[in-house]
């Protein structure tokens, strides 16, 4: 496999593994709770949060917001399928790939780490506050995310901060599930070869 196509699949690997760790963060309460509670406890509603995460997961109607906060969930949760659509797509056609390629795991997992490291690090550089205004306008065609916190308790039990917790948790799954598969991949391919011999 020449330099080109390894680096293209590095890159293809490493959005996986940001989309894979999101996957794993979006439907875990635990993490919904610790990141909540880490900065804005006084405000933690169990009975709220899960109502919203077995939402997401289609295992239930939404019950503690207003019609405006309905409104913009019913985006959010359009959205967070699409990105689960999107990573099982990549994902198997990483692995049809891969099939072909196996023996450069370990150096296609080696590009997704830097990928992963340059991603986060060029995102880090600009104001998150920016980033996540910027975000909204891309990705919803309508004002309903701008909530108030005096009427919208969304806003309240999901501030700015709790997104960029949860943005740093995704940052980290991914270099951490990185590392392990090449890690795997180093080992089993080395176990290969002293044994094979």
């Amino acid at each position: 496999m020449n330099n080109l196509n390894r680096s293209f699949l590095g890159i293809l690997f490493g959005i996986i593994l940001i989309l894979l760790s999101f996957r794993i963060v979006v439907y875990n309460f635990d993490m919904y709770k610790i990141e909540i509670l880490k900065d804005n406890s006084e405000n933690f509603k169990e009975d709220e949060v899960k109502n919203l995460i077995n939402y997401f997961n289609g295992k239930e109607d939404l019950k503690f917001f207003n019609e405006k906060e309905r409104m913009h969930l019913i985006d959010v949760k359009n959205l967070i399928n699409k990105t689960v659509l999107v990573f099982y797509f990549l994902l198997i056609a990483f692995l049809i790939t891969l099939y072909f390629s196996y023996k450069d795991f370990f150096k296609i997992s080696a590009v997704s780490f830097l990928f992963i490291l340059l991603l986060f690090g060029i995102l880090y550089l600009f104001s998150f506050s920016n980033i996540f205004y910027k975000f909204h306008l891309i990705f919803f065609d309508n004002n309903l995310w701008l909530l108030n916190p005096e009427t919208d308790k969304l806003i309240v039990l999901f501030p700015e901060s709790f997104f960029f917790n949860m943005l740093k948790r995704i940052f980290y799954y991914s270099l951490g599930i990185n590392f392990m598969t090449g890690l795997a991949s180093y080992t089993a391919r080395y176990l290969w070869k002293k044994f094979k011999y």
